[in-house]
């Protein structure tokens, strides 16, 4: 019986800590913002653990007096680092240095667009957008999207210029 007993409390013990780790990841993960055409922020939730210094919320700090009042918490997208690119556009050469994970920039249909912060983030997986990094990508973007409205909505979000003439 006490066989019985000891194991019993094992295993409550081990489900206890099980769902407890489980609560503990559902409920740190992070917010993605998304931004579409018409500026509406499109909110999906994602495993990624960002670090404190890329933090997206910015809050006002705390009131010295003794009256208080309420502060608006806004979320805006992290800055991407651009290069200067002059008024023509920007060229194939400053695009080709953006083909890795950590800085992304595609062509699609004369647009350049900075795709880093989607490559977790895209339905069809990482490796489809980590493929068009640094290069022209619109016969890819056109083989997988076609007409199709909600990716171009998504992809306008990424846009920083025009490929250069």
């Amino acid at each position: 019986m006490q066989v019985i007993q000891a194991r019993l409390v094992s295993i409550i013990i081990g489900l206890t800590l099980v769902l407890s780790t489980g609560s503990l990841v559902y409920l740190n993960k992070k917010p993605v913002v998304l931004l579409i055409e018409n500026e509406i922020p499109v909110v999906e939730t994602s495993n990624k653990t960002e670090p404190v210094a890329e933090n997206k919320t910015q809050t006002a700090p705390a009131p010295t007096k003794t009256t208080t009042t309420p502060t608006k918490t806004t979320t805006t997208p992290t800055p991407t680092k651009t290069e200067p690119s002059t008024t023509s556009g920007i060229t194939m050469a400053q695009i080709a240095k953006h083909n890795s994970r950590e800085s992304c920039w595609s062509v699609i249909n004369g647009n350049v667009y900075d795709l880093t912060s989607w490559i977790p983030n895209h339905p069809g997986g990482e490796k489809r957008i980590l493929n068009i990094c640094g290069i022209d990508g619109s016969k890819d973007y056109s083989g997988a999207h076609r007409d199709e409205q909600k990716p171009a909505k998504y992809l306008s979000g990424f846009k920083i210029g025009k490929l250069a003439t």
